[in-house]
């Protein structure tokens, strides 16, 4: 354990069913739709003119570099495919930063560029937390895939404790594992149930696109889905989090060191593996 409760037996009480959250989550959605609908059309519109720039500096570099050169080819293959990564890991937690400002009213709804340049601050905190939990869920998944699952759960709110709690790399971690640590199958069946209703609005417009054939009709829809979704998301396991943190308020933090080792050689081993699949040609 990471944590003791300051009675040493924490109660156990009723997590809200996911029903409830998804419609708590649904009205605070439509509350400020054009809010939370702007920001993440910003951050698609964002990585895909990036993405677009970097495949045009890629096929410069290519076509006007020495020709035949492997390692030439492999360094660009390499610094291109990277940057690509990290575009989209930080315009994700960008949207997703800019989200919570607004949810937990830092910054007043309708503020667009205002919650984009206060959110700056803390975008490399949250990075860095997303990161950590990405690779440890990786390098868990790696040692027989269970202990990855198991992970992902206990650490699926980290960068919810970053930032509204302002807690910062592994201790975010562990503090979202307190939050869970005896509720795992309830707040695994929460997680499923959101990714469940996402799958039943994506897969018959996924369906209809595919009938029509059409490329640029199917990127361009897909990008409004994507735009679309990702706020829900946001706002769906913001309301989760509020919910376990209201059940664990009285937590007192013991960090035990033994385990900082553990969850480092994980990340570095997700780490590798990542950069592995998705970086090295």
């Amino acid at each position: 354990m990471f944590w003791t409760n300051k009675n040493n037996t924490p109660a156990i009480s009723s997590l809200a069913s996911a029903q409830d959250i998804f419609r708590e989550s649904l009205l605070t959605y439509k509350q400020h739709f054009n809010t939370y609908a702007t920001i993440s059309v910003i951050g698609v519109i964002g990585v895909t003119i990036s993405l677009f720039i970097i495949s045009l500096l890629s096929y410069a570099l290519i076509l006007f570099g020495p020709d035949s050169n492997t390692a030439y080819l492999t360094i660009v293959w390499i610094a291109t495919t990277g940057l690509s990564d990290l575009i989209i890991i930080v315009a994700q937690v960008w949207v997703a930063l800019c989200i919570l400002y607004v949810l937990s009213e830092r910054v007043p709804a309708g503020q667009i560029g205002r919650t984009y340049n206060e959110s700056r601050k803390q975008l490399l905190a949250m990075t860095w937390v997303a990161i950590l939990v990405t690779t440890i869920i990786v390098g868990g998944l790696v040692m027989f895939v269970l202990p990855g699952i198991i992970l992902f759960v206990l650490f699926s709110l980290a960068v919810y404790v970053n930032v509204i709690e302002n807690k910062k790399g592994l201790e975010a971690l562990f503090i979202s594992y307190e939050y869970i640590k005896k509720r795992w199958f309830v707040v695994a069946w929460r997680i499923i149930f959101a990714v469940m209703a996402g799958v039943l609005v994506t897969t018959p417009i996924s369906f209809i696109l595919k009938l029509i054939d059409n490329k640029a009709l199917s990127d361009i829809v897909n990008l409004i889905v994507r735009a679309i979704l990702i706020p829900f998301f946001v706002i769906y396991s913001y309301h989760l989090y509020k919910k376990l943190r209201e059940l664990n308020s009285n937590i007192d933090i013991v960090q035990i060191n033994k385990w900082r080792p553990a969850f480092i050689a994980l990340a570095i081993l997700g780490g590798v593996v990542l950069f592995y699949f998705s970086v090295l040609p």
